[in-house]
């Protein structure tokens, strides 16, 4: 019964063309699914040459991490935290009610995984992350054992067409994240083991499970692959219909040896509707339902069994609403109203009232109710209405009544309450107790935003940063779970002033560029003119320098640069950088905004490169040497102009390089990382050997300036899309921004010495600097433990050493030393205070502003 466990088909990525809020509804009308154009491009780079996600690889690469850790005992102490958002849900994708306990549930997200609540989803931990064991991102369908509610199954995977994806836009719209079949718990989700083992095998996915009530032994799984049949609880399965794509399931409520299945996905062949009255043994497909081209989902009425809906739609705009009389042998056309619009391979559904088969809630941006059997509909939700004014608290709701998250894919009436109906979006969940007149969001602690690059800190407070969601805007971080919103639509690209966190940068798709100089209180349009016509990626990049904040880049297929903050800009070449290509990264030297580098996407069916440039991009020099995949992030060393490193996305491919003389040569460091595609890397800015590594998985450190690589993946989830690893540099935090699982950060690792264990970064040895900002000459009031010899060094924000103080040999106490400090530059500093003892290093750290 869909009530307990339907569940949709996994996802996909955006809404495009918001930059506002409070944006007019027919803004969001496209010929184009916005969803689709982020997956396509959004994998895009990360296969590209091939056009696979390969499962095995993901698959091996896990039990790889973990049986280096238990061999290892853990390779750091330091572990991850979560910093949220944790008051903004993100993709989800299905959800199942406990079959005796209204408060436990279940949902499945997109990329972060199993989620449960034992409280129907409110309070401030209203949900909790479910480790399974096994690299789960994707989870689309859930099930439970009515009889045994510890017995439950969830699907894994993201596909939505039957087709590989080839390299170029079309059909990437239908490819998402790993699949490793079906998994299975009989402890209530405490542990769980590999059902369907789909685990080495490329681009499945479960859309669908369902539970015979009268025998919980048969159940029956809707994949890509076909439906399968399991008749002992998931020891076997076997297929017993071979077609592709399965998008949803229907059991009778009355008789479970009837069912329905759709099948067919994007383009896939065979679409339709198909029925077997001997509980799948054989399938007749069903009349009068037209040939489709995206997909259909489907329910029984509970309360007259032989009514069943079926919302029916092609790729890119829906068909309409159909209802069968008779358990849905034959099918009549009610409603053509577009509710699926152009995402109709994507998000849309219909469920019917438990005690009334003529009142149904029918989805796709919106929802909409019918009392009459679907013949007219009422709407009921608006997504333009959700709350910017101010910070939603976490657990809190996000809008007005008539608010729910757009792109909608499943609606849940609950078992418990005939008037309580659920809908899971691209923001989380929401439940209405008035059969979806009115509604509340229900997202609390339910962190699955899913990040794209830059994520953005503060160089002045650990409590200030900015980063761009899918489908949820530019958010904006203030210190605890509860986070801002701005700009609208999908959060891109974001940046922030070195020197004046007021002033921060965000973007939204294809290069439209946005500034707030009141700490995001409000942000005005700084996109670029010139640009209007030229070919951009999804998330068009940009970069603010760090030297100076009032020099930003930014890339289409050419360069521009801004040398007054965003009001205007210039392009740095006449032609087009790269033939037809677009720009995609672009990294800024820490000590000298002329120096660039820069990779292109290969829009123009030429091969992606990676380019240097030492005049601020007006001339270029090719990189030799490197594979021909895509490059998605490059770091250049604070310390040496010369040493650089890249990250390449894709498979059987060599994926690290570094090059120790200015570009000259490059080698691979890879050096027993996984294969798989490499998302972000960072260079820590006061311990340059140390490199951060973020790739499909989690996140890997290396000591040694890439010789060797270890796992640091030490409280994360099972698995996270590592998009993008920052610092926040006033704490010594690395910071890690998912695509699933929303920010995490832990204390940065420190260099191998022989002395590491007695060097303690976070020793308290500076009472005060006064005054700060600082004068030509400022008082260090210290408070030694022990004696030993006190060192004073001034680094800047990118770990360069500026300025040294000199030593003093110090007894224990308290002291207080005078510091010239009129020489330094204007901007923010790092005071780093180092007392060596016979026991060891002891090591404080302060921050300086000099005006």
């Amino acid at each position: 019964m869909k009530t307990t466990t339907w569940t949709t088909g996994l996802v996909a990525l955006l809404l495009i063309g918001l930059v506002s809020c409070q944006s007019a509804p027919e803004e969001k009308e496209k010929k184009v699914s916005g969803a689709g154009i982020a997956m396509s491009d959004f994998a895009f780079v990360r296969m590209f040459p091939g056009n696979t996600f390969e499962s095995a690889r993901l698959t091996e690469a896990f039990e790889q991490r973990e049986i280096a850790a238990a061999q290892r005992g853990g390779e750091f102490d330091e572990e991850w935290e979560p910093l949220g958002p944790g008051n903004i849900g993100g993709r989800t994708l299905c959800l199942a009610f406990h079959p005796s306990d209204p408060n436990i549930m279940f949902v499945g997200s997109a990329s972060g995984g199993l989620w449960k609540s034992t409280s129907a989803g409110q309070g401030v931990e209203g949900w909790s992350y479910v480790p399974t064991g096994f690299p789960v991102l994707g989870v689309g369908a859930i099930a439970i054992n009515p009889d045994n509610p510890d017995v439950m199954y969830i699907g894994t995977g993201e596909v939505y067409n039957y087709e590989a994806a080839m390299p170029g836009i079309i059909n990437r719209t239908t490819r998402g994240s790993y699949g490793v079949g079906i998994l299975k718990t009989t402890d209530g989700g405490a542990t769980w083991e590999k059902s369907l083992d789909w685990s080495y095998t490329d681009m499945t996915g479960v859309q669908d499970i369902v539970i015979d009530p009268s025998n919980p032994n048969t159940v029956y799984a809707g994949t890509t692959e076909g439906v399968y049949r399991s008749l002992n609880a998931g020891a076997d399965w076997e297929n017993i219909l071979d077609l592709s794509t399965c998008a949803d399931i229907a059991m009778s409520p009355v008789d479970p040896s009837t069912i329905l299945v759709s099948m067919g996905g994007y383009n896939s062949p065979g679409n339709g509707i198909f029925r077997s009255t001997n509980g799948g043994d054989t399938f007749t497909e069903v009349d009068g339902i037209p040939n489709f081209t995206g997909k259909t989902r489907m329910n029984f009425s509970e309360s007259s069994p032989n009514v069943v809906y079926a919302s029916v739609a092609n790729d890119f705009e829906g068909i309409g609403l159909f209802r069968s009389t008779d358990g849905g042998a034959n099918w009549s056309f009610i409603n053509g109203a577009n509710i699926q619009t152009y995402q109709g391979w994507y998000s849309h559904d219909v469920a019917v009232k438990p005690d009334n088969p003529d009142y149904i809630i029918y989805t796709g941006i919106d929802a909409y109710t019918s009392a009459n059997g679907g013949t007219g509909l009422s709407q009921r939700t608006y997504w333009y209405l959700w709350n910017f004014s101010e910070i939603v608290p976490v657990g809190g709701n996000e809008g007005p009544p008539d608010f729910v998250h757009a792109d909608i894919h499943g609606a849940f009436w609950s078992p418990y309450d005939n008037e309580e109906v659920w809908l899971v979006t691209d923001g989380g969940m929401y439940v209405s107790y008035d059969a979806g007149i009115s509604w509340e969001s229900r997202n609390g602690s339910y962190q699955t935003t899913q990040f794209y690059a830059n994520f953005s800190n503060s160089n002045q407070s650990p409590d200030i940063g900015i980063g761009g969601l899918q489908d949820n805007s530019t958010t904006l971080y203030y210190g605890d779970k509860a986070w801002g919103r701005a700009i609208g639509g999908d959060g891109m690209c974001t940046g922030i002033d070195p020197v004046n966190d007021n002033i921060l940068y965000g973007s939204v798709q294809r290069l439209n560029l946005y500034k707030s100089t009141n700490g995001g209180a409000d942000f005005n349009n700084i996109s670029i003119p010139q640009a209007s016509q030229e070919d951009k990626n999804f998330n068009g990049p940009f970069e603010v320098a760090n030297t100076d904040g009032m020099v930003l880049y930014a890339g289409a297929q050419r360069l521009f640069k801004s040398t007054n903050g965003g009001f205007s800009w210039q392009a740095t070449t006449e032609n087009f950088i790269d033939g037809g290509n677009t720009v995609l990264d672009i990294t800024i030297d820490p000590n000298d905004e002329n120096h660039l580098y820069l990779s292109t996407s290969p829009t123009a069916n030429s091969n992606p490169k990676v380019m240097q440039s030492y005049d601020g991009g007006a001339t270029w020099d090719i990189m030799e040497g490197l594979p021909n995949a895509i490059a998605i992030d490059i770091a250049i060393a604070p310390d040496n102009p010369d040493h650089a490193y890249i990250v390449f996305g894709g498979f059987d491919n060599e994926n690290v390089f570094r090059t120790l003389d200015g570009g000259e040569t490059w080698e691979n460091i890879e050096n027993g990382l996984p294969d798989l595609p490499c998302l972000t890397i960072a260079v820590d800015p006061l311990y340059p050997e140390i490199l951060y590594l973020g790739n499909d998985l989690g996140v890997y450190v290396s000591q040694n300036g890439g010789e060797d690589w270890a796992a640091f993946c030490n409280s994360l989830p099972d698995a996270v899309i590592a998009l993008h690893i920052s610092f926040s540099i006033t704490d010594r935090k690395v910071r890690v921004a998912t695509h699933g699982s929303g920010v995490w950060q832990a204390d940065m690792v420190e260099p191998v010495s022989s002395t590491r264990d007695l060097v303690q970064t976070k020793t308290q040895l500076v009472d005060q600097l006064y005054p700060n900002p600082v004068q030509d000459i400022s008082q260090l009031a210290v408070q030694l433990p022990t004696t030993g010899t006190l060192n004073l060094q001034v680094f800047s924000t990118d770990g360069r050493l500026t300025k040294t103080l000199g030593q003093h040999r110090l007894s224990q106490g308290e002291h207080t030393l005078d510091l010239e400090l009129g020489d330094l530059s204007s901007g923010l500093h790092y005071l780093q205070v180092t007392l060596a003892t016979d026991g060891g290093i002891l090591q404080d750290q302060v921050a300086i502003r000099k005006p």
